[in-house]
């Protein structure tokens, strides 16, 4: 994961710095295992790296990805509660999702994890509940006023390489 975020960077130094000076410092073990803990998921050895180089972005200045800010554990959880609330309060309850194979049914599912959002409530989430076709930790589009569901990728690592070879391009 080192690797790839050296990668990353070195990109964005040569081709948008601003988007560089944008990112927090990295989480300590301390929040990392309070995100496990308050949301009841084992996170994949390749998330815990991934924030262990930076816990997100402030909520102000550029994106750091096209799809959106990168949520830091204290957003994570955030949004992940938001979510789950507005699931216990009957808010989904009318709506109807149409995933991709490897993803289970449902507006929202309490075994997706947040990591990066546009701030309009769509969100790129890790699956870790995911349907017996897909990968735990597939990272996974929810959309909220739009019922598809799609994986972009097995895991973060790929998704990650994914990303970076789209920069390049």
């Amino acid at each position: 994961m080192n690797d790839l975020w050296k990668k990353l960077e070195a990109w964005l130094a040569a081709n948008d710095p601003l988007r560089l000076t944008n990112l927090k410092q990295p989480a300590s073990d301390t929040e990392l295992d309070k995100l496990e803990q308050t949301l009841g998921l084992s996170l994949p050895e390749d998330f815990k790296e991934f924030l262990k180089i930076h816990n997100g972005q402030p909520g102000t200045g550029p994106s750091l990805f096209e799809q959106g800010r990168l949520l830091g554990t204290t957003d994570i959880l955030i949004e992940w509660q938001t979510w789950n609330e507005l699931l216990q309060s009957g808010e989904f309850d009318e709506n109807h999702s149409t995933p991709s194979a490897e993803i289970k049914a449902g507006w929202w599912r309490p075994g997706w994890m947040p990591f990066l959002s546009n701030g309009r409530g769509d969100h790129l989430c890790l699956d870790m509940d995911p349907s017996t076709s897909g990968t735990r930790g597939q990272v996974i589009e929810v959309l909220h006023d739009f019922e598809s569901r799609q994986r972009l990728a097995t895991g973060l690592t790929e998704w990650l390489e994914m990303t970076i070879k789209r920069n390049e391009a």
